[in-house]
């Protein structure tokens, strides 16, 4: 008589009880890895003490390429998707970028706005996704203390601020007159027009452009 149980146990009983080449891999860990190899690091959220991990990852890049010529360096991709933030951690991942040797390439995935829009200039690359949004605005922020304690916050604020905008019509074909103009307003900048400002120099219409 057939007996299907009996077969299944005998075949149960010559199936290894673990085989790593037949398990699949856990997806986190295997887009990490792709990330790691490909040297694609995603900020995805504000602009915070928070990203500061982004600023260690390109000091570590440059510690690996020591000695590496800059045209045998391969390119560390920031992809931008960020509504902005502290403009203190902007301006040393901006500094970051800038004295990075390993090149940077930014990248503005959906959204680079506010402190993202500085961050996405600074890079030796810049590319936008089709469709995605820069904002470029005179910032803001909350004070709170004595007079004395307001007063100072704002020299400092004022003081950070002004180098950032300094920094940022550096980085890009925006004139003083135009920033004087449009930044005390929130001023949302297409692809296209990214591209004209100089704020990007190319719009990604191939994935193997970031290769």
């Amino acid at each position: 008589m057939y007996r299907l149980d009996e077969d299944l146990d005998d075949i149960l009983e010559n199936i290894k009880t673990y085989t790593p080449n037949l398990e699949l891999p856990d997806p986190d860990l295997r887009d990490l890895w792709l990330e790691e190899k490909n040297r694609i690091i995603w900020l995805d959220d504000s602009v915070s003490h928070d990203s500061l991990p982004i600023i260690k990852r390109i000091m570590n890049y440059n510690i690996m390429d020591k000695g590496l010529p800059i045209e045998e360096r391969k390119p560390i991709k920031l992809m931008l998707d960020t509504p902005g933030g502290s403009v203190d951690v902007m301006n040393v991942m901006v500094n970051a970028i800038k004295i990075s040797k390993t090149p940077v390439w930014t990248i503005n995935f959906t959204s680079a706005l506010s402190a993202g829009a500085h961050i996405l200039a600074a890079g030796h690359k810049r590319f936008a996704m089709p469709g995605s949004t820069v904002l470029v605005h005179s910032g803001s922020g909350n004070l709170s203390g004595t007079a004395e304690q307001i007063e100072k916050a704002k020299e400092y604020y004022d003081k950070v601020s002004k180098k950032a905008d300094d920094q940022l019509l550096a980085d890009t074909k925006i004139d003083k007159k135009t920033y004087k103009k449009k930044a005390p307003f929130d001023w949302y900048i297409s692809a296209e027009e990214a591209l004209e400002f100089g704020i990007i120099d190319k719009i990604i219409d191939d994935f193997d452009e970031l290769a």
